[in-house]
């Protein structure tokens, strides 16, 4: 509990520093670390899976009281029940330990539609996908660098080759939106943070985006001669290695 409260603490004073020195600070301590060997990437496909994901994203939000709790113990939005939403997963012999969902705009729109206007986005013809629900098993937090950075390189790669989107969009909590500022490089879309947002059980929330057509230029200004361990435009535009492909 204390570690988490200082850990709290040190991002919520990032997050009020100046950019240079919030973006010095995360991008000295990063550290991408090799693929896991014994995780698995893919698609949660069908019934089991599913449950096993929303089961440990009812968990984790309750837990970080981005939910109230629910008979089932199951968080499911009714953007889950769209075909426009896909569920990523990280299996660990046979068992989800992580997961995020990928919201496509459609009909119904997105979630980040309740605080904040995207119709800039949509004026251009972007495809314009949400990243949310996403969620680690405690007992995998240990190596939730291991499992996060290939979880979201997945996704990324996912979402542009498959989909063709053109860029993500999270709500997040203001004390997780410094590791997205500062080292996926998202820009922030409000000068202050949202006092409630709905579809977290009115936490207080950040908006950002990422370009994703962008992205590579940007985080090969930000990171070009870093070593493979600190680079993330070497990272993420790097196609998976045959060893990494094995795992997907």
């Amino acid at each position: 509990m204390f570690q988490k409260f200082i850990r709290r603490t040190i991002f919520s004073l990032l997050r009020h520093s100046p950019s240079s020195i919030r973006d010095y600070f995360c991008r000295s301590r990063l550290n991408i670390p090799t693929m896991p060997h014994d995780i698995v990437f893919d698609i949660a496909k069908g019934q089991q899976d599913l449950d096993q994901a929303f089961q440990l994203l009812h968990d984790a939000y309750v837990k970080e009281g981005y939910s109230k709790p629910h008979a089932s113990r199951r968080r499911i939005t009714y953007y889950h029940a769209l075909p426009s939403t896909t569920t990523l997963a990280a299996r660990c012999q046979g068992q989800i330990i992580a997961t995020v969902s990928i919201i496509r705009d459609g009909h119904f729109g997105l979630p980040a539609d309740a605080v904040m206007d995207l119709s800039r986005y949509r004026g251009r013809n972007e495809r314009l996908g949400e990243v949310s629900s996403l969620a680690i098993k405690p007992e995998f937090r240990g190596r939730s660098g291991e499992v996060m950075f290939y979880l979201f390189k997945y996704l990324y790669h996912y979402s542009r080759t498959y989909f063709g989107l053109d860029r993500f969009v999270i709500v997040v909590n203001p004390n997780r939106i410094t590791l997205y500022e500062s080292i996926i490089l998202f820009k922030p879309l409000h000068r202050s943070a949202i006092k409630s947002y709905g579809f977290a059980n009115n936490a207080p929330a950040v908006c950002a985006t990422l370009n994703l057509i962008k992205a590579p230029q940007r985080w090969r200004q930000a990171y070009e001669g870093k070593p493979l361990n600190k680079n993330i435009y070497r990272f993420f535009t790097d196609p998976f290695r045959r060893d990494e492909r094995e795992q997907m």
